[in-house]
């Protein structure tokens, strides 16, 4: 670097005086040597300065995933970090390999540039394959992969990359799919450390029987998106594999399998602690909360926390709530506003048949105002009737001495369907209500827009309403006057009609002087 253009900071000198440094000699210095100055952060043991490299590195990804793909590298951090020393540097550049996924459309088969470019990255450089913890594959159903060559690239991943804990496989199922599940098993075979598996399609034509034939045996965590129901046979599982499965979290979405079949899968699992299933989007059958309570009532002992979406309307009745009394041990229980409502009605008044989801031990209870995935909650779902459900339910928690701590609310409506009420000041007004009388904690989503905005956009629409009210008012006026002149003019229509086109008067001459 240029004399004149090197780069200098204000910093401790080795007798700990403030001294000019420059940055790039310090920098090659310690390279050389840890011991620039008393408090430099490469004399650390190197477990621990990764450590703190990761808390610099990893930003939240997941809050719902596992371990593995709950953070994931930031890339702009990493690269500044990588630009320290050498040192730094190379403690950096593998942590950037430990989540790989591509975003946007499925792009691994076949494969898309930043693929290619992986790949050219981890051949040339093998020992950065073994950092990789959490990998997404997406393979295109429409287009298709047509050819053998589309998967190469891939295939050498899954033999690649085999500290692999967390897999996300996204498409590849609709039509012929013989590829996609050949290497979903070659997967299996090379990446035995898998313990989270994600298995989502991009069109159709994945079955649930399919996926659970090619289960991890030490899976802990399985996640199916997308389920398709079988119409040439049902379901049909051997009894014996029932309570052998390692599963302990299991969560189900757009699901269209029917409730024999899902009887069947909840069965699997030896120990489930963690359910999910979320709201019905696609699928015909009719499911209620007593039935679900029947199929998990063979873990009523393990189960942790359970959360059930939007289901089937019964005939528009909801006759029942979960009762969360049967599991002795479920800590978390998060329910659909839209199973407590009558269609189409409202909210349904609190009853001491609601009372059922306050468990011995459930301390946070969930409300998820949520629909499906291509329509959304209004502005209008949350407002008095639900206050007032929350305060009874508070209420309820008190009297029965019940372990309920918190309350989450999920309610994000779409941001363009703005009304006269703001449902979040409601929301903060019944927070500081229960914390204050009750103990207990109101949690919900951070709103579309501040409270000001909201009550600026009112103001703007005020003002655009009265000036639309008096343009309106204008062009009534204007057309009550053209009303007016078009009636004055056929009145002098009728009268100039009425008037004969000449003067019939007496002989001419007698208007003369002729004397």
């Amino acid at each position: 670097m240029h004399p004149a253009s090197r780069q200098t900071l204000l910093g401790p000198s080795p007798d700990n005086d403030l001294a000019i440094i420059n940055v790039e000699h310090a920098r090659c210095a310690a390279e050389r040597s840890p011991l620039i100055g008393s408090a430099s952060i490469l004399q650390l043991p190197q477990e621990l300065l990764v450590t703190i490299i990761k808390l610099a590195v990893f930003r939240p990804r997941d809050p719902h995933g596992c371990p593995d793909c709950k953070f994931s590298p930031d890339a702009a951090c990493a690269k500044a970090l990588s630009h320290v020393c050498r040192c730094i540097s190379g403690l950096v550049q593998p942590m950037l390999f430990h989540t790989i996924t591509f975003d946007g459309t499925p792009s691994t088969v076949p494969p898309k540039k930043n693929v290619l470019r992986l790949h050219r990255t981890l051949r040339e450089n093998p020992s950065l394959r073994e950092h990789c913890r959490s990998l997404s594959i997406s393979v295109s159903d429409v287009p298709a992969p047509r050819r053998i060559e589309d998967w190469a690239v891939v295939k050498n991943l899954a033999f690649w990359l085999t500290r692999v804990r967390c897999l996300e496989n996204y498409g590849g199922f609709e039509g012929s799919n013989e590829y996609a599940w050949n290497l979903i098993r070659m997967m299996k075979q090379n990446m035995e450390h898998v313990r989270h598996w994600r298995l989502t399609r991009e069109g159709w034509g994945l079955y649930l029987d399919q996926g659970l034939d090619v289960m991890w045996p030490k899976l802990e965590k399985l996640e199916f998106h997308g389920i398709s129901q079988r119409n040439t046979r049902p379901l049909l599982l051997d009894p014996k594999l029932f309570r052998t499965a390692s599963i302990t979290s299991l969560s189900l979405s757009d699901y269209e399998e029917t409730p024999h079949a899902t009887a069947q899968l909840l069965q699997l699992p030896a120990k489930l602690e963690h359910f999910t299933f979320a709201s019905f989007y696609n699928n015909p059958h009719t499911m209620n909360y007593p039935m679900f309570q029947s199929w998990l009532s063979h873990h009523s002992q393990t189960l942790i926390s359970i959360s059930i979406g939007s289901l089937s309307s019964n005939g528009g009745e909801n006759k029942h709530i979960f009762d969360a009394t049967l599991f002795s041990n479920l800590e978390s229980l998060t329910l659909s506003k839209w199973q407590m409502t009558t269609r189409p009605g409202g909210l349904m008044p609190f009853t001491t048949e609601n009372e059922k989801i306050l468990g011995p031990r459930v301390k946070v209870f969930g409300w998820d105002f949520h629909v499906n995935d291509q329509h959304t909650e209004d502005w209008s779902d949350f407002g008095e009737r639900e206050v007032a459900w929350l305060r009874q339910l508070a209420r309820s928690a008190n009297s029965r001495k019940a372990a309920l701590t918190t309350i989450e609310i999920a309610f994000r409506p779409w941001d363009w369907n703005y009304i006269d009420t703001y449902p979040w000041g409601q929301m903060v007004s019944i927070r500081d209500e229960l914390w204050e009388r009750n103990g207990i904690e109101l949690v919900c989503d951070t709103p579309l827009l501040p409270e000001s905005e909201w009550v600026k956009w009112q103001e703007e629409k005020a003002a655009q309403d009265l000036l639309y009210e008096e343009s309106a008012q204008k062009r009534m006026d204007a057309a009550l006057n053209m009303d007016k002149l078009d009636s004055d003019s056929e009145l002098e229509e009728e009268v100039q009609i009425e008037r004969p086109p000449w003067f019939h008067g007496g002989d001419i001459r007698n208007y003369f002087d002729l004397s």
